[in-house]
């Protein structure tokens, strides 16, 4: 009976533990997407400056790197959250 409660306590620390680092994963999710679209508004403005004359080169290509390190990311954050989904449902057995 004691093999059994610590096996069910066992189980249900694990689903836990995976329901939360689901939640985190999906909030990074959108955490990154927001970085994401912000980088590409920065990189959007910094074209538009240069196209006029008020940007160098240098800082277009600064923001297009910027953006480019965003987007891996945001995909780092969306193979995260796969994961975590993958685990979520080993916790529960499916």
């Amino acid at each position: 009976k004691l093999a059994i409660d610590e096996a069910k306590r066992t189980v249900s620390k694990d689903v836990a533990q995976a329901y939360l680092n689901l939640n985190a994963a999906r909030e990074a999710i959108d955490f990154q997407k927001a970085a994401k679209d912000s980088a590409a508004e920065s990189y959007r403005l910094k074209n538009l400056r240069y196209e006029n004359g008020l940007a160098t080169t240098l800082e277009v290509i600064q923001s297009e790197e910027a953006l480019s390190t965003r987007e891996n990311e945001y995909q780092k954050a969306v193979l995260s959250y796969n994961l975590a989904v993958v685990n979520f449902e080993n916790a529960l057995g499916n």
